[in-house]
């Protein structure tokens, strides 16, 4: 039995039996991935070779081509593994932008990038050292999206005006305050014209 059997095997069977979930399985997608190891798998007892393009595809397909499991379990368990959710974004594009149909003949959904996995790509492609420390635990992706100018900073406001206030002087410059009461005024404008 060769490393390429042995790697998914070891998912197979770590995935089947509910073992080594929360800290191996990420670390076994990854090295799966990375050395593309579940575009083509050769099925000794079966002497077949199956292919797939779309790793969900290969996630899904049942024992022994493929991982038989259900693409959300995997989902939750790569989640907070940014370096496993990178290496996920780029291989679960539909190379054919289409539905596949599964095995009872019925169409399954497509799946799409999450926000986090578009953010881990943006960062991959133009900041590059900010995505290590995202990796290495230093910074939050959003932390990370704003310190590149990617993401604006946000904040969460209770509806309560003194509040509203004592934010808007903490955190806005004299221009930006200025410009708040002048489309406050402006708006009101608007309002009682209606």
């Amino acid at each position: 039995m060769d490393k390429e059997e042995d790697i998914i095997k070891i998912a197979q069977t770590a995935l089947r039996d509910n073992k080594l979930r929360k800290q191996n399985i990420p670390k076994i997608i990854l090295e799966i991935i990375k050395e593309n190891k579940w575009r083509e798998r050769k099925l000794e007892n079966l002497n077949t070779i199956e292919k797939f393009e779309y790793f969900p595809d290969f996630v899904c397909a049942p024992l022994p081509s493929g991982l038989d499991t259900d693409w959300e379990i995997i989902k939750k368990l790569i989640s907070g593994y940014p370096d496993v959710e990178l290496q996920v974004a780029k291989v679960i594009t539909n190379p054919h932008g289409v539905h596949i149909k599964n095995n009872d003949g019925l169409n399954q959904p497509i799946i799409r990038k999450t926000k986090k996995q578009k953010d881990l790509q943006q960062l991959e492609r133009h900041r590059p050292d900010l995505l290590e420390k995202v990796k290495k635990g230093e910074l939050s992706v959003f932390g990370a999206m704003k310190e590149a100018g990617f993401r604006k900073p946000r904040m969460e406001v209770k509806l309560d005006p003194s509040k509203v206030v004592k934010i808007i002087k903490e955190k806005f410059t004299p221009k930006q305050i200025e410009e708040i009461i002048e489309l406050l005024i402006r708006d009101d404008n608007t309002l009682h014209r209606k």
